[in-house]
C-alpha cells in the first residue's frame, strides 16, 4: 500500500491479523496516525498494550460502531475480518477521496459481500486486495509476491521481544490442539487473541 508517515490509516478488526497490521505499521513509523477498530474488551485492551509498547499513545483503539469510524476520512483503511463480518462496506464508507482499501479478510459468505462500487467509485478510491501468510516469494495467479511476510513479522518480533506476551494470549501442547480452535472460535469466554500450538517437546509447568 502507499502508507505514509502523514496517511490517516484505520485497520478494521482487531483479531490476529489487524494487531500484526498494527505492529508492522508502527514499527516503520511510530508516529503512524492509527485507528483501530475492536470488537472484545480483551482486543482492546491487547491494542492499547500494543500501542503501548511503540510508544505510540496518539492511536486510538474504538468500538465496531463508533461513529468516527464510517466518516470518510482515511487515506487508508486495512481490512481485516472477513468471515461474515460487514466490514468491506465499512471500509467503502470510511475511506477518503482517492485513498485505499486493502482487503486481507478471507469472506466466508455466501452469496459473498457485495461491493459498494459507487462509493469507490464516487471517491475514486482504490481497492487492493492483498494475499497473505506467504512463506516464499511465491507466485500467485502470475504475479510475484515481493515481500516474505513471515521474515518481515520475525524482524518485527526480533526488534520488540515483547511484542509476543501481547499476541499470544493461549499457548496449547499438540495433543490440545482441538481445544485451541474451540478457544479461539469462542473468544467471548476465551479472551483468545492468537492461541498458538506447541508441537516441540513438552513445556515446563510454571511454578
Amino acid at each position: 500500500s502507499s502508507v505514509t508517515p502523514d496517511s490517516a490509516v484505520l485497520v478494521l478488526g482487531a483479531g490476529p491479523i489487524g494487531m500484526m497490521i498494527v505492529a508492522a505499521l508502527l514499527h516503520r513509523c511510530a508516529e503512524q496516525k492509527l485507528t483501530c477498530t475492536c470488537k472484545y474488551e480483551h482486543q482492546r485492551l491487547a491494542m492499547l498494550r500494543l500501542f503501548a509498547a511503540f510508544g505510540a499513545p496518539h492511536c486510538r483503539a474504538v468500538g465496531v460502531e463508533d461513529p468516527s469510524v464510517e466518516n470518510s476520512s482515511y487515506n487508508i483503511v486495512f481490512e481485516c475480518v472477513g468471515g461474515v463480518a460487514p466490514t468491506l462496506a465499512q471500509a467503502c464508507a470510511a475511506v477518503h477521496k482517492g485513498g485505499e482499501v486493502i482487503l486481507l479478510g478471507l469472506f466466508c459468505k455466501d452469496p459473498p459481500p457485495a461491493l459498494p462500487a459507487d462509493q469507490l467509485l464516487w471517491k475514486e478510491a482504490s481497492l487492493v486486495p492483498s494475499m497473505i501468510f506467504n512463506a516464499t516469494s511465491c507466485c500467485c495467479g502470475g504475479s510475484v509476491s515481493r515481500v516474505v511476510d513471515f521474515e518481515e513479522a520475525l524482524k518485527v518480533l526480533a526488534s520488540r521481544p515483547s511484542l509476543g506476551d501481547i499476541l499470544v494470549s493461549h499457548t496449547v501442547e499438540l495433543q490440545e490442539a482441538p481445544k485451541a480452535f474451540e478457544m479461539a472460535m469462542n473468544k467471548t469466554v476465551s479472551s483468545a487473541l492468537k492461541v498458538v500450538v506447541h508441537c516441540g517437546p513438552a513445556l515446563p509447568k510454571p511454578r
